[in-house]
């Protein structure tokens, strides 16, 4: 990954006068373009009316969460 003369990152072909991302950059820009957890759980949680009871759709929503677990 890249850093241009605006601080911008990206990956591909180096441009003229950008610079290498260190380590730290990329991991800082990987944390702050990553998807609210919130987000992605909402559009993986399954339909209540897929289920007859209840408790049957609080599992599938539990494995969800566990799939995708809360940040810390």
């Amino acid at each position: 990954m890249w850093i241009n003369k605006t601080g911008d990152i990206y990956t591909g072909e180096c441009a003229a006068g950008d610079r290498k991302a260190t380590d730290a950059e990329v991991a800082a820009w990987k944390l702050a373009t990553a998807p609210d957890h919130r987000a992605v759980r909402m559009a993986a949680y399954p339909p209540m009316t897929d289920f007859d009871l209840t408790t049957d759709w609080l599992m599938a929503c539990d494995k969800v969460n566990a799939t995708y677990p809360k940040p810390k």
